[in-house]
């Protein structure tokens, strides 16, 4: 889910399936789960749980896992994650209140 949601807003190329066959149970996705993870894949955003060939296309998405993945998102987006006092690209006009 969180694969295609990503393909669609960041609007990634698809990529060779072949991509998502690095996962070793990915063979219970369908066709577009499948070509949602190979771009995901290859745009570095999803490598696996915990460093292993295991994507649990079933299983629950962690805050750490989240976290890295809106991390990469947003620097393929032009969003650097390491200056958060900026506001991002397109969003720099100031947000407020009037002054007194």
């Amino acid at each position: 889910e969180v694969a295609r949601l990503l393909k669609q807003v960041l609007n990634l190329p698809d990529a060779d399936l072949k991509e998502a066959d690095g996962f070793s149970d990915i063979k219970q996705a369908n066709g577009d789960e499948k070509a949602a993870i190979a771009a995901a894949k290859f745009a570095g955003i999803m490598t696996g749980q915990g460093g292993t060939t295991k994507f649990d296309v079933k299983g629950p998405l962690n805050r750490a896992a989240l976290a890295k993945i809106l991390k990469i998102s947003a620097e393929l987006s032009g969003i650097s994650a390491s200056s958060p006092s900026e506001p991002p690209p397109g969003m720099e006009e100031e947000v407020g209140g009037e002054e007194e």
